[in-house]
């Protein structure tokens, strides 16, 4: 159970950090 609550918050973390990248690299 702990294991897929933290599985979801580090795909939560990922997809943030994808999403900046993503706007830094619209952005150039």
């Amino acid at each position: 159970m702990w294991g897929i609550l933290l599985h979801c918050d580090i795909l939560s973390e990922n997809e943030r950090e994808q999403r900046e990248n993503g706007r830094e690299s619209v952005g150039e």
